[in-house]
């Protein structure tokens, strides 16, 4: 390539995988037991704190990235453009269950499906460059663009009316 006066960088990157979380705790798939404070026949027993989830799974999140970077005029100048598109699946929460049941909730994967995708754009310079000892002076802007959607939802038919109208309103469906 010819030798460029104006462009002196220039890389074109991109990337694509999938990353999960288990951002919850240690072992909290598992049924646990707590000693209780009252005593029958001299012996303690043991009283049930959390339910067991066989269907419980990490969060998992499907990542794309892609974006060009340019350093103009011996890099002085110097621009990012980036596109991203994530989509995120069985987010981990505590589903509310009924009181009867002795416990207030059980840790599940929701079935809902989040797309959040947009654009990033950066600009950095160098207004002054002084030596390695001297005065210099850069400034940077960044801007982004999200935009999240709810794909898809399993089990949105059964939520209670008030819950199925906000989400209507809030026109992420």
């Amino acid at each position: 390539m010819k030798e460029s006066s104006w462009l002196s960088f220039g890389k074109l990157r991109g990337s694509y995988g999938s990353s999960g979380s288990d951002n919850i705790g240690e072992n909290q798939f598992l049924n646990t037991y707590v000693t209780s404070t009252l005593i029958y026949n001299s012996v303690v027993g043991l009283i049930s704190s959390r339910l067991y989830n066989p269907d419980f799974s990490w969060e998992k999140t499907l990542k794309f990235e892609t974006a060009l970077e340019l350093g103009l005029f011996r890099n002085r100048l110097n621009v990012t453009t980036a596109f991203y598109d994530n989509r995120s699946s069985s987010q981990l929460l505590g589903y509310q269950l009924s009181a009867v049941t002795g416990f207030t909730s059980v840790l599940a994967n929701l079935g809902a499906t989040v797309q959040n995708k947009g654009w990033e754009f950066e600009l950095k310079g160098d207004l002054v460059r002084g030596s390695a000892d001297s005065f210099s002076w850069d400034a940077g802007f960044n801007i982004s663009f999200p935009r999240n959607k709810l794909l898809s939802f399993l089990g949105l038919k059964v939520l209670p009316m008030p819950i199925r109208m906000l989400l209507d309103s809030l026109s992420i469906l």
